[in-house]
């Protein structure tokens, strides 16, 4: 029996959502969701520049390396792209959409 671990990449993302998710319940004071907001934009800066990179190169050194969660480095780009454009998605329109 083989043990799949998780991506970490995804795992990342799916907290920003988490933190993203704060920003946008209304329940919680304009101030506070602002600053949820700007946390989630410092986290995936620095997710982009270390973690994405980091795949890029592996993209380029090993695309068909099949990674601890069992899917090819080239598989995994793939999906953090979609759950980072996702993401990015949500943050644009709750910025530009503010209530």
């Amino acid at each position: 029996m083989s043990l799949l671990l998780l991506n970490r990449e995804i795992g990342i993302l799916e907290f920003n959502s988490r933190v993203l998710a704060q920003a946008e319940d209304p329940k919680i004071p304009l101030l506070e969701r602002i600053r949820f907001l700007s946390i989630v934009s410092s986290n995936l800066d620095e997710f982009f520049e270390i973690r994405v990179s980091g795949i890029k190169e592996q993209l380029i050194d090993n695309p068909l390396k099949v990674g601890s969660d069992g899917r090819t480095i080239s598989e995994s780009y793939d999906l953090v792209s979609q759950h980072a454009h996702a993401l990015v998605d949500r943050q644009y329109r709750l910025y530009r959409d503010w209530e």
